[in-house]
């Protein structure tokens, strides 16, 4: 009898790891401080259990730091799910983006009004920079790339 209970929490185990696995896996690289080279700001990503949690942060008047975003990645269903919460939009709501390409980082969310999608493109050779596009709803392209240098 006892067996059973320790196969169904080795099992447990087992399926948790593998959850963890995979975002760590695909979204490892996400991990650190980032720097946009166009603008004042950065993000901050890390590890949270099995998901990974972001901040988005503007410098104002070359000192102060703004929060200006929450961010999460989860895994739901086999795809990656990216929540943004932005200070001061949407009710204060958190907006869901789903992965529409598992060998790009696309997140889409066509109800959504700006962005409708998130693109986040790491450079080939360059592991340490990352440009992020959003698109715009009007003109149906991506916005000129934010690029982040990986500072830590």
């Amino acid at each position: 009898m006892w067996y059973k209970q320790v196969f169904s929490v080795v099992l447990l185990l087992v399926v948790s790891t593998q959850t963890n696995a995979q975002i760590n896996k695909r979204m490892k690289r996400f991990i650190g401080t980032w720097e946009y080279q166009e603008i004042r700001g950065f993000e901050v990503w890390s590890a949270n259990g099995n998901e990974l949690s972001g901040q988005a942060y503007r410098i104002k008047n070359d000192r102060d730091t703004v929060l200006i975003e929450n961010m999460r990645v989860t895994l739901e269903n086999k795809k990656l799910v990216l929540y943004a919460r932005v200070i001061g939009q949407n009710e204060g709501k958190e907006i869901r983006f789903e992965e529409s390409n598992k060998t790009k980082y696309l997140f889409v969310n066509n109800t959504h009004d700006f962005p409708k999608s998130i693109y986040y493109q790491f450079k080939f050779l360059r592991r340490k920079k990352v440009d992020v596009r959003l698109n715009h709803p009007h003109k149906d392209t991506h916005t000129k790339p934010l690029t982040l240098v990986r500072k830590k």
